[in-house]
């Protein structure tokens, strides 16, 4: 995955966490582990009864272990999303619902969390998918 990173260097992207936090930021480097470094980055915490949070991170450094999904943000799109009306739960960590992820190139972004749940988040025009299938 890491070689596909180059294109979206000095580019933000949207990063989903192992531990399923959503981290957007602009990309400024990475390395063959995909351990990854964003400049100007901010955490958007999601609840189901009130507008997305935006926590501010500023320099951040992720470990390429912990990143799920990573995925360029198309940026003019995102301005205009009105977060504070966007309501919806927080991912769950994979491995809290017995679940594997698998990753491929993808026009979009979308999670399959095996119960019959799907979630679908247009972040970007290039972007990795990941899907989730129950252990069989």
């Amino acid at each position: 995955m890491a070689s596909a990173l180059a294109d979206w260097l000095n580019h933000t992207v949207s990063i989903i966490t192992n531990d399923g936090r959503n981290i957007v930021g602009n990309l400024r480097g990475y390395d063959q582990t995909t351990n990854l470094i964003l400049e100007n980055c901010h955490e958007r915490i999601f609840a189901p009864d009130a507008g997305v949070e935006e926590v501010i991170l500023g320099l951040y450094i992720v470990r390429g272990d912990n990143v799920a999904v990573i995925g360029e943000l198309d940026e003019a799109a995102s301005a205009q999303i009105d977060l504070s009306a966007v309501r919806g739960e927080p991912l769950k960590p994979p491995g809290a619902l017995g679940l594997r992820l698998s990753l491929g190139l993808g026009s979009g972004l979308g999670l399959g969390l095996g119960l019959g749940l799907g979630l679908g988040l247009g972040l970007g025009s290039k972007l990795m998918k990941a899907s989730a299938s129950a252990w069989a």
